[in-house]
């Protein structure tokens, strides 16, 4: 049973997680992805605060408080603000470092976000498998076509706009595949690695419509 602060921490945390990518996108849209970003280090560093702070109340309330830290460590440890510590240790990162660590703590923001379609959804269970999958497409496709931009604008001729990256994105991910080739390493392997993920998601599309089917359907006569 979630207490009143818990749901405002999880209110706040979707709330940070847009910030954060609202950030993240225009840092990556104006060249900035190596370079460090006050705005961003100050958004960041306020949004793995609500994170931690979250994850301790949950903790405080969790019947088990032992196993609910074992078995939601690695929660901690996304919400854990890295880019602030290294940059007030003063170490020198270089370009795709400071682009993993960037990104970290959306991941925190996104399982926040499922957890409330999840909420949503209770007891319909063919509306949540819909929700899932449109999550999980659109924040993938999102990502990936961010990161491919960061790594591909510059050094690929058919990369010269943020929307031909979440276009490339999404014929990646429905396995349909695009006419634009990854240069990079980091976009090859996304290359590689977005149609083996959609076709791990895309069967939750396929069980929604068959379950709406299946309910549908007229009741067989005996």
């Amino acid at each position: 049973m979630q207490t009143p602060l818990s749901k405002i921490l999880g209110v706040l945390t979707l709330i940070g997680g847009a910030a954060l990518l609202v950030t993240l996108t225009g840092d990556i849209l104006h060249g900035e992805v190596g370079r460090w970003n006050n705005t961003y280090l100050a958004v960041q560093l306020a949004v793995c605060i609500i994170l931690l702070c979250d994850f301790f109340v949950r903790m405080y309330e969790a019947p088990n408080r032992s196993r609910y830290f074992v078995r939601n460590l690695f929660v901690l440890l996304i919400a854990i603000p890295y880019l602030n510590i290294v940059h007030l240790a003063g170490l020198h990162l270089s370009r795709e470092a400071y682009l993993v660590l960037k990104c970290i703590p959306l991941i925190r923001s996104f399982w926040m976000i499922w957890l409330v379609v999840m909420w949503l959804g209770r007891g319909r269970k063919a509306l949540c498998l819909l929700w899932s999958y449109i999550l999980s497409a659109t924040g993938v496709a999102y990502i990936a076509a961010l990161i491919f931009y960061a790594y591909e604008s510059g050094v690929n001729p058919h990369v010269d706009s943020f929307g031909n990256s979440v276009w490339w994105a999404w014929m990646c991910l429905s396995t349909a595949g695009a006419a634009v080739f990854p240069v990079t390493t980091i976009g090859k392997v996304m290359a590689a690695a977005l149609p083996c993920i959609g076709m791990m998601i895309f069967p939750v599309f396929t069980v929604y419509f068959t379950s709406i089917v299946s309910h549908s359907a007229p009741p067989s006569e005996p």
